[in-house]
């Protein structure tokens, strides 16, 4: 009961002007304006929320990954190991930069052959450490 009576004062309360209640089409222009303005205010936002690029969009893991870098390794540019290789730059024009920069240093022979001696390299380090580990072991049976 009480609500109702809040309602009822609160509408009486809108639609007085100088202690004179207004006539039902003032009303009603009044309701209408409200409610457009209401509306415009919506159409606004969401206008601007979709012509807003996120930042994650705009620069990409790649393009903040290398703008943060300070000192580049030889594995950043291997193809078969990047688990990022394939997500985007960025629509920045900074990102689409560093990404034409990239495929070209990506699609250089002497990078990709650089990259393979590497890996054998590696892969011979890992068995000489292995053999030395054996030999250690070796040696301490020996002296028992």
């Amino acid at each position: 009961m009480q609500l109702g009576k809040k309602i009822r004062d609160f509408k009486k309360s809108f639609f007085t002007i100088n202690q004179t209640e207004l006539t039902p089409f003032s009303k009603l222009l009044m309701t209408l304006f409200f409610f457009t303005a209401l509306w415009l205010i919506a159409a606004g936002i969401n206008s601007s929320v979709r012509q807003a690029t996120p930042p994650q969009q705009k620069y990409g893991y790649k393009c903040r990954y290398f703008a943060n870098t300070s000192k580049l390794k030889l594995s950043d540019f291997d193809k078969r190991r990047h688990i990022y290789a394939d997500t985007p730059f960025g629509t920045a024009p900074e990102c689409r930069t560093l990404e034409e920069a990239y495929r070209k240093i990506l699609n250089d022979p002497h990078i990709e052959s650089e990259i393979t001696q590497i890996d054998l390299l590696r892969k011979r380090e890992a068995r000489i450490a292995s053999q030395i580990h054996k030999l250690d072991k070796e040696y301490a049976t020996m002296l028992l």
